[in-house]
């Protein structure tokens, strides 16, 4: 298959799994997914408010001691100075804070959401190849626990790309822009990675052979990824439409009757 054919085929199949939920009574799971991606992300932005404010507070404990801030009594240029460091600190490291959790709330998400996504790509391949497979909680957990593994692997593997991909924009800025393109597409790449991977741990393939497979169809995973991208545009809505459709049109995607 092509790599357009595979890129629409992964892509498409995540706009089939709105009518493949509401014939098959999954509409539950948009609510879930929904309520509780909100709590997530008030929960993270409360907490990386609050230390990003603690962080700038001891950052400004520590500029007044090695300037000596302090010492200068009565000053009030040193103190409307003080007063303007620590917005400007506070400022910084609030962004920083946004930055990273929209970088990594989907490593986030898919992590705290894996077992209810290996229940759904479970639930769904079941319905379309009518096979039973062994529901139990046994199980899913541990097409979970392969997911959180696959997860921190695709992390780790961005970091360091990230990493890499800034010391090389800095030392040849004009290379900025393929890189940004090359980082992007990976980050889609790996969210359709973690989709897909949960039919792997289904059909007992390790690891490795997972890797193998997903890199066969790399662009199948990397159209799950953009719908995933696209969902991050609609507020509320795409939080509850996105894992829903991601775990299920991933296994939409297969061709069973080829592949398995």
């Amino acid at each position: 298959m092509k790599a357009t054919q595979q890129f629409m085929k992964g892509f498409m199949s995540c706009f089939s799994a709105f009518s493949f939920v509401k014939r098959n009574g999954m509409l539950k799971y948009y609510l879930i997914t929904g309520l509780l991606s909100t709590l997530l992300f008030i929960a993270g932005y409360w907490f990386l408010w609050d230390f990003t404010s603690f962080l700038a507070e001891k950052l400004i404990d520590l500029l007044k001691g090695l300037l000596r801030i302090d010492e200068i009594e009565g000053s009030k240029n040193m103190s409307w100075i003080g007063k303007v460091v620590a917005w400007i600190l506070g400022f910084i490291l609030k962004s920083l804070a946004l930055i990273l959790l929209f970088k990594f709330s989907k490593y986030i998400y898919l992590i705290l959401f894996s077992p209810l996504f290996a229940y759904l790509s479970e639930k769904t391949e079941q319905i379309v190849r009518g096979k039973v497979y062994d529901v139990s909680f046994s199980k899913v957990l541990n097409d979970a626990v392969r997911g959180i593994i696959i997860s921190l692997r695709n992390l780790c593997i961005e970091l360091f790309f990230i990493a890499l991909g800034t010391l090389l924009t800095l030392v040849l800025p004009i290379a900025a822009i393929p890189i940004s393109i090359f980082l992007f597409v990976l980050a889609l790449y790996f969210y359709g990675f973690s989709m897909i991977d949960y039919m792997h741990e289904r059909w007992e393939l390790s690891i490795k052979q997972g890797i193998d497979r997903v890199r066969e169809y790399k662009f199948r995973a990397i159209g799950i990824g953009f719908f995933f991208f696209l969902c991050n545009f609609l507020p509320i809505v795409g939080w509850i439409i996105a894992g829903v459709n991601t775990s299920v049109g991933a296994v939409l995607s297969e061709d069973f009757d080829s592949e398995r």
